[in-house]
């Protein structure tokens, strides 16, 4: 419930306007959980699909860190990351053959101000087994160019994304990241993968990682790294036909701390599913002195330990 909400409050910025999240307050209890998520106008053409209203956005070959995908990504620590927060969106998409696609849009974010609205462009085609991808989002003050390639070598899977952020009144917040990864299917019931992401919009020094959080990429580009180098390596095991195990690591170079992640999900019957997990991390914890202000000592240090139980029903 909580990282829920803390994701539809970031949300904010890209939505025209919400209902009040604060369902009811009392002396004796305080009702918190509304998200509207979905609210949308959809017409299917022979030319294309037009989608006006809240809706899920979701750019980029990457599997954990996408450089293109900025309108409200996940961020790993967030329990649910079935179903992507909704923002307030125009769409149109469009196929141009078989293997081609054209996909353009603009976001209307908090009172239709400039500042938290944006233009999307992406294209999508597939020439000799490769599934190429270029994007472009224009911000007020901000242009994104990216590229990604996704295809198979062997029995390897294969995905490189890259993008450049440059902002206009800050030539010093301009950044580059990356993510290239591959994964394998060992047999029927046992895949791996593994993923590099350079983070231009981090830092190195875990001293400056809470100036970070003012910077434009962390306040409007969706970057939530702290961090330039991060290494993730995953594991899925079908345990039995109606259970499954999954463990991810996400290792950060620049400062060596580590954030743990297992989970297990079983299918009771077709509509309902039960996950038990835990987040376990490794770092140097955060530290103060008289003469200084809080620093972190590393970005996973400061995570806690936690162990979670869900229950989902589809209807």
């Amino acid at each position: 419930v909580l990282d829920t909400l803390d994701q539809v409050k970031g949300a904010n910025r890209y939505r025209f306007t919400d209902l009040n999240s604060e369902l009811q307050r009392h002396n004796a209890y305080h009702i918190t959980l509304q998200n509207l998520d979905r609210f949308n106008y959809q017409y299917n053409g022979k030319e294309g699909d037009f989608t006006i209203g809240r809706q899920a956005l979701v750019f980029g070959p990457a599997r954990f860190f996408s450089p293109t995908d900025i309108f409200i990504p996940y961020d790993i620590q967030v329990i649910d990351q079935e179903y992507r927060i909704g923002i307030d969106a125009i769409r149109y998409q469009m196929e141009l053959g078989q293997l081609s696609m054209l996909d353009m849009g603009a976001v209307i974010g908090r009172d239709a101000d400039a500042e938290n609205s944006g233009i999307f462009f992406r294209g999508k085609t597939s020439i000799s087994g490769n599934d190429l991808e270029g994007t472009l989002i224009v911000l007020d003050n901000a242009r994104l160019i990216g590229l990604g390639v996704e295809r198979a070598f062997g029995d390897f899977g294969f995905w490189l994304e890259t993008a450049y952020m440059k902002w206009q009144l800050d030539e010093q917040a301009n950044y580059t990241r990356t993510s290239v990864g591959t994964d394998y299917a060992f047999n029927e019931r046992l895949t791996g993968l593994v993923e590099y992401h350079y983070n231009g919009a981090g830092e190195r020094d875990p001293e400056h990682y809470l100036a970070l959080m003012q910077r434009p990429s962390h306040q409007r580009a969706g970057v939530f790294l702290l961090g330039q180098h991060y290494l993730v390596a995953a594991i899925s095991w079908m345990m039995t036909p109606l259970t499954s195990l999954t463990e991810t690591a996400f290792y950060n170079l620049s400062d060596q701390s580590i954030f743990y992640t297992l989970a297990i999900q079983h299918s009771w019957s077709d509509n309902l599913y039960s996950d038990l997990g835990v987040y376990l991390s490794a770092g140097d914890r955060p530290y103060f002195s008289a003469d200084e202000p809080i620093q972190l000592g590393s970005e996973f240090g400061v995570v806690k330990h936690s162990l979670y139980l869900s229950l989902r029903y589809y209807y």
